[in-house]
Order: structure tokens, then sequence, then C-alpha cells
């Protein structure tokens, strides 16, 4: 594993062309993949493995459903 693998908050906001903020509530909410760090006082950094990101928006893709006049409705992965 490289260094490259293992993404801040940060590098998450900007992969998924997010806000930061918007990271942290999918954490609180437990619906994306981290690793928690020790916490340090208060608050508690976290790292993300990149592998696992791709993996969890490849899950969360919606794929349309195409009938012979167009696009009827959508699925996910």
């Amino acid at each position: 594993m490289s260094s490259g693998d293992i993404l801040t908050k940060r590098d998450v906001a900007e992969l998924l062309q997010v806000s930061e903020r918007t990271v942290e509530r999918w954490m609180a909410e437990g619906s994306i993949p981290y690793t928690p760090l020790p916490k340090r006082g208060a608050w508690s950094e976290a790292r993300f493995l990149r592998s696992e990101i791709v993996e969890w928006m490849r899950k969360r893709t919606v794929k349309p459903i195409r009938v012979s006049h167009g696009v009827v409705s959508a699925q996910t992965a």
C-alpha cells in the first residue's frame, strides 16, 4: 500500500468534489468507510482507503434503465 492509497478528509472531499463538511456528515451517519485515528482532546481525525472510497461510490452509482422510448427509471448498482 502506498501513501497515495491513504486519504485524508480533505483528499476525499477533493476526490468526490464535495465539501469537507459533507464528508464529516457522511462519517457521522456511518455511511462512508473510514478509519478513526486515536482521539486528541475533544476531536479525532480519520483516514480513508482510496480503494474503499472508489468501491463505496461504485455501489451508489445510479444506472439508467433504457427502453425503446428512452430512459424510464433508474436503478442503483
